[in-house]
């Protein structure tokens, strides 16, 4: 047999010195085809979906809108693929899909959402029009159904999501807040503007909250303030003991409506964080002269601390003047300021200031015990303005996370390094972020080469650093190369990403009609030649490749393929001369 050392003198005679841009994570695609499985007629896919989601087993379902070349009304479909299935129809909306408590020959409508579990089973809602109209006459109905996960079609009614309060049905799922067991502890209904308390079974408890009702009905009273009502109170938010905070206009019957965030725990009795007739005395470091316009809760920390976001006007003109962030302490103890505008910027360099907390957009992180929020920076001399990601710990520390005025990691792409610049004031598109605080978003990049800028699909690891995924106008890897090769993209949508850091988006390259629909494993080496993990290709990583190959180890699979054969020989040659 010969020799390991005789075989890597023979391979990396092959290997070539150029080091070219190398894979980013490891990628599967469905190409979406012309022809639409499960549904009569000569359907076509819409050039964008609607939505793609994607579970942990790199399954995508997605909810599109299909076309007739002879015209007439767009039909739509919910679809799943991957993880061991062809591209499967799971709900045709032009049939009829489902008997019902409320009568048969009932149609979905389906709403853009579906929740792809780890099992492969997919649940999702729909509006149900029914011939039979139920007591109160309505005859669109939410339901909630479910898929089994196989290949065959199987849709069966979960159940009728409505839920009523006397006489009232609620579209629950509009806006849920979830307690620490997973259940529904308050449900939202945006079109009545009725905050309610739930069962484990779904129905609804006596109403807390709603539009021009009193407020609050186990007897409490806002400080001062007799007979208090609501306006169209927020979407409540739950904390992990079950305490709940929400944002609401506050009716005093004359002048401006301000408003009032609400906190409380079950059992406990639930009332204001601060007093609405003075709320800018309950914010330290804000502008003197002015009065609350506008509240949002953020979230509710581990402690029961409420973050609260608040924007204040000039309260004689109603102009403008500030905004920032705040931590309201459960136990009783002062109100922290955390980012406020108009002072520095924590941890950065000297003369960066907080330019608009207003804008800003919460996370949750780990076991709640930090958050992640994004404002924007200006640097005072220079009147440059960024986002800044910043990290607030258990304790209201606040640390920055992610800086867009950082150089990205594009490698392989010419005219860098890259940052990101703002289209329309927003740094991103979209943002999807993972548990433990990575995420992914669609950015516009540029650089002092390119200062119109390229539009991107960016990834930002636990450490805060930026690298691509999909850079528009650049070669991207269209695997496996039977489907595509290498091809310039056009541009790219980001959809999802799964807890584990499964990222989906889709793919148009240049010349095509159609878009293809992309899974990045995220936690997969972003060099694959590089067998040994040492972050460097050298002619050890064959030897690494060899002992993978004869133990099935991951590292073996150089084409991704799922697979270990001796094709990854050739493929391992390929990724070793395209470099890292």
């Amino acid at each position: 047999m010969q020799s390991n050392r005789a075989v890597v003198s023979a391979v990396v005679g092959l290997l070539s010195a150029a080091h070219a841009a190398g894979q980013v994570g490891r990628v599967s695609l469905f190409t979406l085809p012309d022809d639409v499985p499960g549904i009569s007629g000569p359907y076509t896919f819409s050039l964008a979906q609607e939505f793609v989601t994607v579970n942990n087993n790199g399954r995508v379902a997605f909810w599109s809108g299909l076309i007739h070349p002879a015209g007439g009304a767009t039909q739509y479909g919910l679809f799943v693929m991957g993880g061991g299935i062809p591209l499967t129809n799971v709900v045709d909306t032009n049939a009829d899909v489902v008997t019902t408590e409320f009568g048969v020959d009932d149609v979905l409508t389906l709403v853009p959402s579906a929740e792809l579990r780890d099992d492969n089973s997919l649940r999702f809602r729909a509006n149900l029009d029914t011939p039979y109209p139920a007591a109160d006459g309505n005859d669109s109905k939410h339901v909630e159904l479910e898929w089994d996960g196989s290949g065959i079609p199987a849709v069966t009614l979960r159940r009728v999501q409505d839920i009523y309060a006397p006489g009232t049905p609620v579209a629950a799922w509009h806006e849920t807040s979830l307690g620490p067991d997973g259940a529904p502890v308050w449900v939202y209904d945006r079109d009545s503007h009725t905050v309610l308390p739930t069962t484990n079974d779904g129905r609804v408890g006596e109403v807390f909250a709603t539009h021009d009702s009193p407020a609050i009905t186990n007897g409490q009273t806002l400080p001062g303030v007799s007979n208090p009502r609501i306006r169209f109170p927020g979407r409540p938010i739950a904390g992990d003991s079950g305490s709940v905070a929400f944002t609401a206009d506050l009716d005093l019957g004359s002048g401006p409506d301000p408003e009032v965030v609400i906190f409380g725990r079950p059992g406990e009795g639930y009332g204001p964080l601060f007093d609405p007739r003075e709320p800018a005395t309950a914010f330290p470091g804000a502008p003197s002269g002015v009065r609350v316009a506008n509240t949002w809760v953020l979230g509710i920390a581990a402690n029961d601390s409420v973050r609260v976001r608040a924007a204040f006007v000039d309260e004689v003109t109603g102009e403008y003047v500030g905004s920032g962030i705040w931590s309201f302490r459960s136990d009783g103890s002062p109100v922290v300021p955390i980012l406020v505008e108009g002072e520095a910027a924590p941890g950065l360099a000297p003369g960066n200031i907080v330019f608009d907390a207003y804008r800003a957009t919460p996370r949750k992180m780990i076991n709640s015990s930090h958050w992640r929020v994004t404002v924007f920076v200006q640097d005072v001399s220079s009147g440059d303005q960024r986002r800044v990601i910043y990290d607030i710990g258990p304790d209201d520390s606040v640390i920055p996370f992610f800086d867009t005025a950082d150089a990205i990691q594009t490698p392989g792409v010419p005219g860098g390094p890259y940052t990101i610049f703002f289209t329309d004031n927003n740094m991103f598109d979209k943002v999807v972020w993972m548990p433990d605080g990575r995420f992914v978003a669609r950015s516009d990049i540029r650089s002092a080469q390119t200062p119109l800028g390229k539009s991107a699909v960016s990834y930002v690891d636990e450490s805060g650093t930026a690298r691509t995924l999909a850079v528009q106008n650049e070669l991207f890897d269209f695997e496996p190369t039977s489907v595509g090769g290498e091809r310039e993209i056009s541009w790219a949508k980001l959809h999802d990403v799964s807890s584990e850091g499964k990222a989906v988006f889709e793919v148009l390259a240049v010349g095509d009609e159609r878009t293809t629909i992309v899974v990045v494993d995220l936690n997969a080496p972003l060099c694959p030649a590089d067998a040994n993990n040492d972050g460097v290709l050298t002619p050890a990583d064959f030897n690494a490749w060899i002992l993978a190959f004869n133990t099935n180890a991951p590292e073996c699979d150089q084409n991704n393929d799922d697979a270990c054969t001796p094709a990854d020989f050739n493929a391992w040659i390929a990724n070793f001369n395209a470099g890292c």
